[in-house]
């Protein structure tokens, strides 16, 4: 039977409400690797969406009578999903006799817990964990003066269980945290130093190691991808690290190298010892200049990156140079209006190289774009005439 995914999101990223309209429409995102004879479900969707078809004739996505907005007639098959902690999906899947593709519920929520992931890892120094506590809300100003205290810098405040930036502040010396005490909000949060705060921003990257663990307990690790954020928001992804896009530094292939060590060391004591397998990436600050780094996060689940190269390796066998963002469109603009406005740089499957959309989503203002290139060099070149087209667009 084909592969059938459902990339719901709905009860597996914390948001607030400005966000979440877009954030309800990111499973449209398993369009973007699915092979042609996968199985789309987009339960959000009133209708199949026209990315559909632009993928299918793109990147041999899919067909577009693939993609289905129910669950109607998937009775046996496996259900693969963007997170086994999506309790929703789990249900869904339940009552048309699915199964889904992922360990115990219980699994995967510790698996993507930063409190579990401190107590586990947090003595390893192989694992290179930033320093930090963990808390309950009402502890949580005591916790954060006692690290300002400690340590004397700003402090990083995250929900154990969130990603992309919500539910996460920085709270200056003498100041108190903001997200302490609201109603319905987290029950536990991971406070720890900004290790590398008032450093040259141009020496400090954030990068994830990719990995994929498998049921026997055997695991792969890599790529490593870097991370694009703006005020703590993730809003892109690049690969390689050693040879960015403009505006980012290279990652020395020695430090690259070391931060694959420690997440093997991290998958040994966190995600496999409890059970999870799947796909995953661990987080990392790194300083090119000092050779310091830290490990911050664990995000056992389908991230971001993992789309691009499960595109790249089933087309070309490989993972080649790519960068992953979001961008602004104008609202009320068609997807054939967009393609033909980037079609001089518009995805070519022969020659592996190309602007391609994603989540198209126009009455938001509001479109993920991925560029894929031989080189990084060609990547770059692309990454141009990509922002000359994006500042001829009247948005």
């Amino acid at each position: 039977m084909p592969k059938v995914r459902c990339h719901d999101v709905s009860d597996v990223i914390v948001h607030d409400g400005d966000y979440r309209p877009i954030l309800m429409k990111f499973d449209r995102r398993a369009l973007l690797d699915a092979g042609p004879d996968d199985i789309v479900i987009l339960p959000r969707e009133m209708r199949v969406p026209e990315e559909a078809e632009l993928h299918h004739r793109l990147i041999g996505g899919t067909a577009p009578s693939n993609v289905r907005t129910s669950f109607r007639g998937m009775e046996g098959a496996e259900l693969e999903p963007f997170s086994g902690t999506a309790s929703w999906l789990r249900r869904r899947a339940s009552r048309h006799r699915m199964q889904i593709q992922a360990p115990t519920l219980e699994a995967c929520w510790r698996a993507n817990d930063k409190g579990v992931f401190q107590k586990l890892c947090g003595g390893d120094p192989e694992a290179h964990l930033l320093p930090g506590s963990v808390c309950r809300p009402g502890q949580l100003t005591a916790a954060v003066k006692m690290m300002h205290d400690n340590c004397g810098l700003p402090v990083r405040v995250k929900a154990t269980r969130s990603a992309s930036g919500f539910f996460q502040e920085t709270v200056m010396p003498g100041a108190k945290p903001v997200m302490n005490g609201h109603r319905g909000g987290p029950t536990a949060y991971v406070v720890q130093p900004e290790a590398f705060w008032g450093r040259d921003k141009s020496q400090v990257l954030e990068v994830s190691v990719q990995y994929e663990i498998f049921e026997d307990g055997s695991f792969r690790v890599g790529p490593v991808t870097g991370n694009m954020t703006r005020d703590s928001k993730h809003f892109g992804n690049y690969f390689p690290v050693h040879a960015p896009p403009p505006g980012f530094q290279a990652l020395p292939r020695e430090l690259e190298a070391e931060l694959i060590a420690a997440t093997i060391r991290m998958i040994i004591l966190y995600p496999a010892k409890l059970g999870y397998w799947g796909f995953g990436s661990l987080d990392f600050i790194v300083d090119i200049v000092t050779g310091e780094y830290y490990a911050l996060d664990p995000n056992d689940r389908y991230g971001g990156p993992r789309y691009p190269i499960n595109l790249l390796m089933r087309l070309f066998g490989e993972v080649r140079p790519f960068d992953l963002r979001s961008m602004t469109v104008p609202k009320g603009m068609t997807l054939a209006e967009l393609e033909e406005h980037f079609a001089p740089i518009v995805f070519d499957w022969q020659t592996g190289r190309g602007f391609i959309p994603f989540v198209f989503l126009p009455q938001f203002g509001y479109c993920n774009t991925v560029i894929c290139a031989n080189d990084p060099d060609e990547r770059n070149w692309y990454l141009g005439r990509a922002d000359q087209l994006k500042q001829q667009l009247a948005v």
